[in-house]
């Protein structure tokens, strides 16, 4: 009995190991993500498509309705959370730009944990800070794009999915179709090839 409780003990023991190594990994990819976004964020101005950016989530701060005293050429739900963000703290174009840094940090954190599914940790790791040398924004300008929000929403969907695959609980495949339908509200040609591949 002593040995299988010492046992239960390691057990117990390597799985909170584990949880705090994922903690600390996950801070630091988040950290890190955003550090480098969000200082790629200051730099740089494209008055193209910012300016469609910003116009449509300044129109949406100051009351205006989409499509009726507003038009976005790209998902509602993009304008919709950065124009929420010029209310909260400030109608500066920096404010959308520092929006988008923070979903490439939450998405580095959702690339961790699907990359996790089929890899070991420490690779998985790896993958996310190359992926985060392969920023678009190293070479162009950083633009408050609607296909951040939708990866993170993609990648959001995905973990669901995988997580009911694994648990089979019904609510979690509603929450990754739920999910599927706010990505399709930010980018909606990834919304739609995420929905359909779900439904296969």
């Amino acid at each position: 009995r002593r040995g299988g409780k010492d046992h239960e003990m390691k057990i117990v023991d390597f799985i909170k190991a584990k949880k705090y190594e994922d903690i600390v990994v996950i801070s630091f990819l988040f950290s890190l993500t955003f550090a480098v976004a969000g200082y790629f964020s200051t730099l740089g101005i494209d008055p193209h498509h910012d300016g469609l950016m910003f116009k449509a989530a300044l129109d949406f701060a100051e009351g205006k309705i989409l499509f009726r005293e507003s038009f976005t050429q790209y998902g509602a739900l993009t304008t919709i959370l950065q124009g929420v963000s010029l209310v909260l703290f400030g109608k500066y174009l920096l404010v959308i730009k520092l929006l988008t840094a923070f979903f490439y940090a939450l998405t580095a954190i959702l690339l961790y944990l699907v990359w996790k599914n089929v890899l070991p940790g420490y690779l998985a790791a790896i993958s996310c800070l190359i992926w985060l040398l392969l920023a678009p924004y190293f070479v162009w300008t950083f633009l408050a794009w609607s296909s951040v929000y939708a990866l993170f929403f993609q990648l959001l969907s995905l973990q669901l999915l995988i997580l009911f695959v694994k648990k089979r609980r019904r609510y979690l495949l509603f929450m990754s179709g739920f999910s599927a339908a706010l990505c399709f509200w930010c980018r909606q040609p990834v919304g739609v090839f995420l929905i359909c591949a779900i439904t296969i």
